[in-house]
């Protein structure tokens, strides 16, 4: 009797196969990631959204309305 279990694995098999080296994918450490949600979180917006501050060290990726920004560690960028 089949259990699915052998079909799950051969999915997830396929899956790892596809992450390894892929550049949409951002590979990182677990410290790496924890440091990146807290500079995320860290981010200083002005009241209108236009303009972001990050004051971390790290640079923080961010998408707002359908475009994707990079702000550098401790820059001031505008968005809009």
């Amino acid at each position: 009797m089949n259990n699915g279990a052998g079909d799950r694995w051969t999915e997830m098999e396929k899956f790892f196969n596809l992450v390894p080296g892929n550049p949409e994918i951002y590979y990182t450490t677990q410290t790496g990631l924890v440091d990146f949600i807290n500079a995320f979180k860290n981010l200083k917006f002005g009241v209108d959204k236009t303009m972001v501050t990050n004051l971390s060290s790290i640079s923080v990726f961010i998408k707002m309305k359908g475009k994707a920004f990079n702000i550098e560690a401790g820059s001031t960028k505008r968005l809009f």
